[in-house]
């Protein structure tokens, strides 16, 4: 039954993006069981949907003997499979000062998909995050403090990245492996205490599952999709008050403050920080301490 949960559960994400016949799908396949599993289930797939699958591995140079065993399982899966695939290597020595490897990693590894998805020519990005991933995500930016966006975790698509296993617990996935002897990798540093997320994938989801509630994952995944909805329409309210009330001069944006009191301050707040990035050319946007 987990089989074809996950495999009905992949195959209507796709489809719901958009993912069809003739199209080109990249799978990013790291070599742990997330994505190992996303890989077995997207090729069980491919001749439903009518795609061509290309497999993509970013090697990020940090674990040695390690990372080069992760590489090596993906080619030869991907061979098995009777797929293209594409493994691009970086170089850690070249990450900004005072960047956090993990920023880097991540960074640097979106770009590189990109990359390849354009050489392929495909259409999008499936990656490997499941509900428990999401379940983190929101707890860390609780943790950390912060609003609707924050609360909304990981968005399930993000330009063309695609996320067919959000909606699957870590469990369903593990067991899927076992029952269909999906080979995968082990990245010792995913137990290492050293990492927040680790701390609260091993600690605290698990308190907060035996003391309080046994369905935390599904319920802060839920909250989640919550929060990307009302998040959405308060950034399109937004959208409107910027088109109706804000006026461009030498790259300046010019709001009037009586139209900013007017608006409802989730309104407000939230065109000040679209204001901000147009201006500024900037990805990121204003905090609460600013």
């Amino acid at each position: 039954m987990r089989r074809v949960s996950i495999l009905h559960r992949v195959e209507k994400a796709l489809r719901e993006a958009g993912v069809g016949p003739g199209q080109r799908l990249l799978a990013a396949v790291s070599g742990g069981v997330d994505s190992m599993v996303l890989l077995d289930a997207v090729a069980c797939l491919r001749e439903r949907l009518g795609v061509r699958l290309h497999v993509a591995h970013v090697h990020h140079g940090l674990r040695g003997r390690a990372a080069d065993g992760d590489a090596a399982l993906v080619v030869a899966e991907a061979a098995r499979l009777g797929l293209g695939v594409s493994i691009v290597r970086l170089h850690p020595g070249g990450r900004g000062p005072g960047e956090s490897v993990q920023v880097w990693a991540r960074a640097a590894r979106y770009r590189h998909l990109d990359a390849i998805a354009e050489r392929v020519g495909a259409s999008h990005i499936a990656v490997a995050h499941t509900q428990d991933d999401q379940a983190e995500t929101v707890l860390l930016n609780l943790l950390r403090g912060t609003g609707p966006q924050g609360l909304a975790g990981i968005t399930p698509p993000r330009r063309r990245i695609l996320r067919p296993l959000l909606q699957v617990p870590r469990a369903e996935v593990e067991a899927y492996a076992a029952s269909r002897q999906v080979a995968f990798r082990l990245d010792a540093s995913n137990t290492s205490d050293a990492y927040r997320r680790n701390r609260v994938r091993h600690h605290l989801l698990p308190l907060l599952a035996k003391e309080y509630n046994p369905r935390i994952v599904e319920s802060l995944a839920s909250l989640a999709g919550l929060m990307r909805e009302d998040d959405s329409a308060l950034a399109e309210a937004a959208d409107r008050f910027l088109g109706e009330s804000a006026r461009t001069m030498d790259g300046a944006v010019i709001l009037e403050v009586a139209a900013l009191a007017a608006a409802p301050p989730a309104v407000a707040r939230r065109a000040v920080h679209a204001a901000f990035r147009q201006a500024s050319q900037m990805a990121h946007s204003l905090t609460r301490r600013h």
